[in-house]
């Protein structure tokens, strides 16, 4: 996302140059970032001609620099960007935005975030992995068309794309957050109607609760994209629309959580996703378990959804402040539009610093 980058830095610029007397607190600028070191071996059923290696590593390196302040009449403002520096290409700002905050709400301008992850996060618990570190989809080969990379939020559908996003205060504990995307891939300029997705809009509403010992939450989302207009291949329907819905649950230790979501695109393969899982922290320590699965028509009129499920036992040690070692073993079985099923199973390792 470079060109995001001169934007971004003019206004940080701006904001340094804001005069004193506007500005109630003095501004901060900061720098942070994360690294992730995965290694993994999965025993995986093959197709011949695969020769699949067992063993694999994934790495992430990311840098982040954070401007802020806040004004007089109490308005916050914030422009934060982060950089991939370990993925290799030359587009590495993987999230640029302008957050400005006031008592009638939150105002966000940039890329890479839409309301609907922004209100659910993490629709699952997890100990180890966070929903941006979908590793088990790399790690395993894809015998379907399925997602399952934020299969359960509207990112999958926006992650690279610019927007303009408004979030409420809580009213009695009810939030609700509206985003708009030109188009939902990376271009800037003006949107070709008939190559590129346009005009997508994301609503999302949520409510947190608490009761003696815990919390309780509840969200739901509605998304809806224009689709391309391609005389060629003539599709099916107009828009790809898609609904989702999460609730989760904390006492003491324990979080339980779930989600649901139901894709239909342009295309009218329709998609179903849901997950659920349990997490237990205690002192250092933060054990999970989850389960998904996915169905997916391939083509009209196919004898057999494509299929995904998984299972995921996770636990993971804080060694330190910011810094975690974690484990990982999984199960996954997928089975193909024509009905063949292919098994996978295996241990994922690695090591988190955040700063």
């Amino acid at each position: 996302m470079g060109c995001w980058m001169r934007p971004f830095f003019v206004l940080v610029g701006l904001l340094l140059l804001a005069r004193p007397s506007v500005a109630a607190d003095p501004l901060t600028v900061g720098l942070g970032g994360r690294l992730r070191e995965y290694f993994f071996v999965a025993d995986q059923q093959t197709a011949p001609p695969e020769k699949l290696n067992a063993a694999g590593q994934f790495n992430e390196a990311l840098i982040a620099a954070e401007a802020k302040t806040t004004t007089a009449d109490g308005t916050t403002i914030r422009a934060y960007g982060r950089y991939d520096i370990a993925n290799g290409n030359k587009q590495n700002l993987n999230l640029a935005y302008v957050d400005v905050g006031t008592d009638f709400g939150n105002f966000r301008a940039g890329t890479n975030f839409d309301a609907n992850t922004m209100v659910i996060g993490d629709p699952i618990p997890e100990a180890f992995f966070t929903a941006d570190e979908e590793l088990i989809a790399d790690a395993v080969e894809p015998r379907t068309g399925l997602t399952m990379r934020d299969a359960l939020t509207f990112k999958r559908f926006v992650e690279n794309a610019a927007g303009l996003s408004y979030q409420s205060p809580a009213f009695y504990g009810l939030r609700l957050g509206v985003t708009y995307h030109p188009t939902t891939d990376a271009a800037t300029g003006p949107v070709d109607l008939r190559t590129k997705a346009h005009n997508a809009v994301d609503v999302t509403a949520d409510y947190d609760g608490d009761f003696t010992g815990g919390t309780y939450r509840f969200a739901g989302g509605y998304f809806t994209v224009a689709a391309p207009d391609a005389p060629i291949v003539p599709n099916v329907k107009s828009t790809t629309r898609a609904w989702n819905l999460s609730a989760g649950l904390t006492y003491g230790g324990w979080e339980l959580a779930g989600a649901y979501m139901d894709t239909s695109p342009a295309s009218g393969l329709n998609e179903k996703a849901w997950a659920m899982g349990a997490l237990y922290a205690i002192d250092r320590w933060r054990f999970s378990t989850d389960f998904r699965h996915a169905t997916r028509l391939s083509v009209f009129g196919a004898l057999h959804h494509e299929m995904v499920n998984r299972v995921q036992l996770q636990s993971a040690y804080k060694l330190a402040p910011g810094v975690s070692l974690g484990m990982i073993g999984f199960y996954a079985d997928q089975r193909d539009g024509t009905g063949i099923s292919y098994d996978s199973k295996g241990l994922v390792g690695g090591i988190k610093l955040d700063f």
